[in-house]
């Protein structure tokens, strides 16, 4: 954008929940009671808002479909300004065996971790909390998956719960001792590994400062 004389700076987005914060089944006490078993709803983000007919079309390309016209003089990318530093980020700061060994070490540890000794013995706890309380669930992947939360709406018996999950979670310590029990065997996992991970490190390290760079965010 610089290069083509468009004063242009990044909006930040708002911080949105990921499914990977649900690995052990809920863990907001505060989401349980407002959403049920549901993800919070996103924040509304327009990163466009404000912005001129040109200075779209710069960012996205002449070929986006974007309503109006840019100054034919400009030299824009064909993917645009945002195509083209994307395009660059990924071919300049890309290691796919190390992100391979990565994804690998989060599979496996998961996988490992439902079979540890303390894992399952604060699951059976935490399943029996929840009989006392009326519900009956295995573990709390089967609470999170119940068909009958599936729907857009949220009820109140999805609600209830979701609340009762969150206290029996934190009954019995499940979150903490599920999470620990991971954590160990992921630092095995990674001591294993120690030249191709470091290296992964700084390649994210890399990306991260380059992408600070281009969107002229600290």
């Amino acid at each position: 954008m610089k290069r083509l004389g468009l004063p242009y700076t990044a909006r930040k987005a708002p911080a949105v929940s990921r499914a990977s914060d649900r690995r052990y089944g809920l863990s907001s006490a505060e989401d349980a009671a407002r959403y049920g078993y549901h993800l919070p709803p996103k924040a509304s983000f327009n990163p466009n808002k404000g912005l001129s007919t040109t200075t779209l079309i710069a960012l996205y390309g002449r070929s986006a479909g974007i309503d109006g016209k840019a100054d034919p003089a400009l030299d824009i990318p064909a993917r645009g300004c945002r195509g083209e530093a994307a395009e660059s980020l990924d071919a300049d700061h890309r290691y796919a065996a190390g992100a391979e060994i990565a994804s690998g070490i989060a599979r496996r540890s998961y996988q490992e971790s439902v079979e540890d000794s303390r894992v399952r013995e604060a699951v059976r706890r935490w399943s029996d909390c929840m009989t006392e309380r009326g519900y009956t669930y295995s573990d709390p992947l089967a609470a999170l998956g119940d068909e009958r939360f599936l729907d857009k709406g949220i009820s109140k018996r999805e609600v209830e719960t979701a609340r009762a999950d969150m206290e029996c979670k934190t009954r019995v310590g499940l979150l903490r001792t599920w999470f620990s029990a991971e954590t160990a065997i992921q630092k095995k996992m990674i001591a294993a590994e120690p030249a191709e991970l470091a290296k992964l490190k700084e390649v994210h390290t890399s990306k991260a400062a380059a992408a600070r760079e281009v969107t002229g965010r600290d």
